[in-house]
Parts: structure tokens; C-alpha cells; sequence
């Protein structure tokens, strides 16, 4: 029996499933010969984008021109250059908001939602790891006695 919903691959009957609202491009804009990306590939992409890359937004960005352009070609070089000076006129860091802008690309608000998701997650709970590590060490009430 064949998977269904939006974790199955591109090219199936049920591929309107896959994605719910996907924004029109103008017709220079092309994303790679409209190359098919799956909620499972974008999850696993920024799922380990988030955990593995350090070095802030400058470094993010790097990494995701180099994957995304270079390596899958989902995105052409001028198309990325085009999302990243969108993401740049927003306040926060750039290198999330490329992120959400990209999923939101490829698979609509479902896309936004897991993009960002497995994007920002991974810092967050390291973050808040290395905080239950520390707190019993450190008190900001212990200077004050």
C-alpha cells in the first residue's frame, strides 16, 4: 500500500496533497525547472542545518546558497540572491527568515511552518540544555549574599 499526505514523494496522482497554496512566480523566476521538493526533504535539509551549522546568519546563508543553489539546485543563483535581499529589508536574522521564506516557496504555509520549525528548534533546545547544565553552577542571586 502506498504512503499518502504530505510526506510522500513528488509525481503522484495525490501530489495536490503535497502542497496547499504555492505563490505564482513571474515567468523569469523559475526554481530550477519548478524542481519538486517534499515537506520530508525540506524537514530533513533545515533539520540539519539547524543542528550542525554554527557561526550565525553570515555562515547559514552560505551554507544554504551552497546546498540549495550549488549541490540540489533547487533554487538558481539569481532566485536566491532575489529571497536573500528580501529576507535582509525584514528586522531578525536573516538567515531564519531565508529559511522560512524558502520553505514558504516550496510547499506554501505547510513549508513556512516545517522549515522554520526544524530550523530554529535545534538551537532552542540546546540552548535550553546548556541552561539546565549551567543553572545549579551559577546563581544571580549568589552575588548578592
Amino acid at each position: 500500500m502506498e504512503a499518502r499526505g504530505p510526506w510522500t514523494p513528488c509525481g503522484r496522482e495525490d501530489e495536490t496533497d503535497l502542497v496547499t497554496e504555492v505563490p505564482t512566480l513571474p515567468a523569469s523566476v523559475s526554481i530550477s525547472e519548478r524542481r519538486c521538493v517534499t515537506l520530508r526533504d525540506l524537514a530533513f535539509f533545515f533539520l540539519r542545518l539547524g543542528t550542525t551549522a554554527f557561526g550565525g546568519p553570515a555562515a547559514h546563508i552560505a551554507i544554504m546558497e551552497d546546498e540549495l543553489v550549488r549541490r540540489r539546485k533547487w533554487l538558481s543563483r539569481e532566485h536566491f540572491i532575489d529571497l536573500f535581499g528580501a529576507s535582509s529589508i525584514i528586522p531578525g536574522p536573516s538567515s531564519s527568515e531565508l529559511a522560512i521564506h524558502i520553505g514558504y516557496l516550496f510547499a506554501g504555509w505547510r513549508g513556512l511552518l516545517i522549515a522554520g520549525g526544524c530550523f530554529i528548534l535545534p538551537a532552542a533546545v540546546m540552548a535550553r540544555g546548556f541552561h539546565k547544565t549551567c543553572e545549579p553552577h551559577t546563581s544571580p542571586t549568589a552575588s548578592l549574599n
